[in-house]
């Protein structure tokens, strides 16, 4: 069997367990939305059609909901989500369970973003060893500006590809990365560019987007970042 077909196979089998969780926190929704949204999966009937369409290749996502919230009480900037229907976000977390172990292997020791066992603590822990005990001298704080909506789409579908081998995975994540989203407004966008930042695999995919600017970061000599970078 080819990867990319045992990931759907593994992420369609993935969906009970992902409907447990949501159910479990009440998908972060108020009581009233939470009885329409997830009671269908709690009872089997929605993790089933869901199930069915994954295996048939038939499902489509819904639109997305977009908001704008304010990066913090340290910035002045905002931050637009994209939020995704609790189905679609269901089926997203079944395959970013499946995928993520695989992709993990592919990935630079010195990246700590959106990593299990890793995260900012323990990037923080990284950078103090290489001040205090590797004697470096130097630290550069950079971020990619925009970061989720600037990735070209192409270059992440290519690397998807090249992980998994599976055109039918493929259509799934960029049929994810293209669905538009309904502003506040009332108006629609269009997803032509960029990945939705509060997709449930947005993170993940950003990884797997920047893992060669990761490699070509630690062959130049810089020690640790998604953090700081030590040189």
């Amino acid at each position: 069997m080819k990867r990319g077909m045992a990931v759907l196979l593994a992420a369609t089998l993935a969906v009970n367990g992902c409907v447990w969780r949501y159910s479990l926190h009440g998908g972060g929704l108020p009581s009233h939305i939470r009885n329409v949204a997830i009671l269908p999966f709690e009872n089997q009937t929605g993790s089933t059609e869901l199930q069915r369409e994954l295996t048939d290749q038939t499902y489509v996502p819904q639109p997305l909901q977009e908001i704008v919230v304010s990066k913090g009480p340290k910035s002045n900037g905002t931050r637009t989500l994209h939020l995704p229907a609790v189905r679609d976000k269901i089926a997203q977390e079944a395959f970013r369970a499946t995928m993520q172990p695989i992709l993990e292997r592919r990935f630079a020791d010195c990246s700590y973003g959106y990593r299990e066992r890793k995260g900012p603590a323990r990037a923080i822990a990284r950078v103090n060893h290489y001040l205090v005990s590797m004697k470096r001298r130097w630290v550069v704080s950079a971020d990619i500006d925009n970061c989720f909506p600037s990735l070209d789409q192409g270059i992440l579908l290519k690397a998807v590809d090249e992980a998994f081998h599976d055109s039918e995975l493929s259509r799934l994540i960029e049929l994810w990365c293209k669905m538009g989203s309904i502003a506040s407004d009332g108006n629609w966008n269009d997803g032509h560019s960029g990945i939705h930042q509060g997709n449930v695999l947005s993170p993940l995919l950003a990884n797997l987007y920047l893992n060669p600017f990761d490699r070509m970061m630690t062959r130049r000599g810089a020690g640790s970042f998604a953090t700081p970078t030590i040189s």
